[in-house]
């Protein structure tokens, strides 16, 4: 429940789900080639290895196909695996070389983990550059349209450190969004955001390394399909497994604690899931050079981790609500103030829950709430993104959609990718006519129009943003 929950409350993906980008789509194949590599884990003997090698590649495929960074859902695979190596050792190799040094070295998990990373991503970073320098580096249309997005540098290493880099551009922008698109209550420009943070954004900024030409690293200031993140529900959901994790570690033990908490989360399990976000995360960092849509890429980072961030906050609940914790007792007083303290949370987050679902949802209206200034949420953060930065101009922009029980002609120029259907709705509900209305996506003749957004005017010609 709070896993739905938390993907519901995340803007990157509603948004990209009412648009026709296939991002998305690469976030539910790499979550799909996660969930085959932990059941892959969970029970080897039934789900056999020539079996999970051809469901992974037949996946990769598809994802590769849709977009050329899919080829991040070969992650979990090789990241399982490396974690299920011991089971190969023991079969084939580890009777005859019980005493070998490289048997010693590959029973070190971590050791092992990070010389195939490392060797990996030398080889990858080098073929890269010779895949782009043999094939579209001599190309003039590549650089225009391509070749600036992607890293090319002499040596592996510089690709370490401008990812890096751009792991930690994300990571501010992951925690200051959406709190970085409120403007300042009394702004004094359209750019006038509550939240700067100034010196950290000069210094992530780095003289420009690793940032597409003609770009510049910012916080993320608008809500959109392209630069949109999660939301603050998730934010409260890292906060208080954080708190909570570290509560139960100092009060109960470490050692118990973690052996409870061993009992209902598989390490094994957890581990692959980090990993793999961050290995495919980095890279397309190392590949990727940061421009202001590049956070749309990468939202698999953040949605795997939600089932686990879920998981552990419920485990902990449950643990902090008991009396016994392996012979350490908990105060009589204390366990009611933490029951106090989670029901007064419940209730908190169930009457603000339904206040948004009566008052401001941003995926659909009730049929006894009318009011323009309700609906259309999700549009009017668009709207935002695209100039109207106070909520008087978003509101006095769709009152131009009043025509006045068919009194008024219109012509309504549409963009490729313009949302249509708050207009219409607009229009609608006012008595539009049918023969006085217009749709053209011809730009040259919108262009040729005489626009105007005279709201006396008898015919008004709107281009859409």
């Amino acid at each position: 429940l709070v896993t739905v929950c938390l993907v519901f409350s995340s803007d990157q993906q509603i948004l990209q789900s009412l648009s026709v980008k296939n991002d998305l789509v690469i976030t539910l194949f790499f979550s799909i080639s996660n969930l085959l590599a932990l059941a892959f884990l969970r029970n080897p003997n039934s789900f056999k290895l020539p079996a999970f090698l051809v469901t992974s590649l037949f996946l990769f495929a598809i994802s590769y196909a849709s977009k050329s960074y899919g080829i991040v859902c070969l992650f979990p695979t090789a990241i399982a695996l490396l974690l299920n190596y011991r089971q190969f050792l023991r079969s084939r190799i580890a009777n005859k070389y019980q005493y070998n040094l490289l048997n010693v070295a590959l029973t070190q998990p971590i050791l092992l983990f990070f010389s195939s990373v490392t060797f990996g991503l030398a080889i990858l970073m080098l073929n890269f550059k010779h895949f782009i320098d043999s094939r579209y580096a001599s190309l003039p249309q590549y650089e225009t349209s391509v070749g600036k997005f992607i890293n090319n540098f002499s040596a592996p290493t510089d690709y370490v450190l401008v990812g890096l880099l751009n792991f930690g551009r994300f990571i501010l922008n992951f925690f200051s969004y959406p709190y970085s698109t409120i403007l300042k209550i009394n702004p004094s420009s359209p750019d006038d955001y509550l939240l700067g943070l100034s010196p950290i954004v000069k210094f992530m900024s780095q003289n420009g390394l690793g940032i597409a030409q003609g770009y510049a690293y910012s916080l993320s200031r608008y809500r959109s399909e392209d630069v949109s993140l999660t939301g603050p529900l998730t934010h409260l959901v890292f906060l208080l497994a954080a708190i909570s994790f570290i509560y139960c570690g100092t009060t109960f033990t470490w050692r118990i604690y973690l052996s409870r908490l061993s009992r209902s989360l598989s390490l094994k399990s957890s581990c692959l899931i980090v990993l793999s976000l961050f290995t495919a995360g980095f890279t397309i960092f190392c590949i990727l050079a940061y421009h202001n849509w590049t956070f749309k890429y990468v939202g698999f980072i953040y949605i795997c981790l939600l089932p686990l961030l879920s998981f552990i906050l419920s485990i902990n609940i449950f643990e902090i609500a008991r009396f016994e914790h392996g012979g350490k007792g908990v105060r009589r007083t204390e366990a009611h103030s933490l029951s106090l303290g989670s029901l007064g949370f419940a209730i908190l987050s169930s009457a603000l829950l339904i206040s948004l679902l009566l008052t401001n949802s941003r995926l659909f209206a009730f049929p006894w709430n009318n009011e323009t200034g309700h609906q259309y949420q999700i549009y009017k953060e668009y709207l935002s993104g695209s100039g109207y930065k106070t909520e008087s101009s978003r509101m006095d922009f769709l009152k131009l959609f009043n025509a006045e029980n068919g009194k008024i002609k219109f012509n309504l120029c549409y963009g490729e990718d313009t949302p249509t259907l708050p207009q219409f709705l607009e229009l609608m509900k006012s008595g539009v006519r049918s023969e006085s209305l217009t749709v053209n996506n011809n730009l040259n003749a919108c262009q040729a129009s005489n626009q105007s957004d005279n709201i006396q005017s008898v015919e008004r010609t709107f281009l859409l943003p």
